[in-house]
């Protein structure tokens, strides 16, 4: 189990993108067809084939939840009915604060054991 293991928090527990930005570039020169990429890179048949994507041993895992996941490890998999905050918010990316209250988190789990 890891030790910062977030799954059993009430408040639930964090789901990344991992990097997983797309965006349209302003005055291309075929912004038709990077329409048309981005439609069908978030449609379902996109998704499906991020998914088939292996990085160093791991497949990453689409946020559409109407796509099979076996392909995707049951670590990697999102749980239905529980609460996830999108960890990727640019707001919550200065980590001083959030390693200090998941330290401070720690020390009462401990003390309470």
């Amino acid at each position: 189990m890891n030790v910062f293991d977030t799954d059993t928090w009430k408040e639930g527990a964090s789901f990344s993108t991992s990097g997983g930005t797309i965006s349209l570039v302003k005055n291309s020169p075929a912004p038709n067809a990077a329409r048309v990429f981005v439609n069908w890179f978030l449609s379902r048949e996109g998704q499906l084939a991020v998914q088939k994507v292996t990085y160093p041993g791991r497949r990453p895992n689409s946020g559409r939840i109407d796509i099979p996941k076996d392909m995707v490890s049951s670590m990697d998999r999102l749980i239905p009915g529980r609460e996830y905050s999108d960890a990727s918010k640019p707001e919550w990316q200065v980590m001083k604060p959030i390693y200090e209250l998941a330290e401070e988190i720690m020390r009462e789990i401990r003390r309470k054991k």
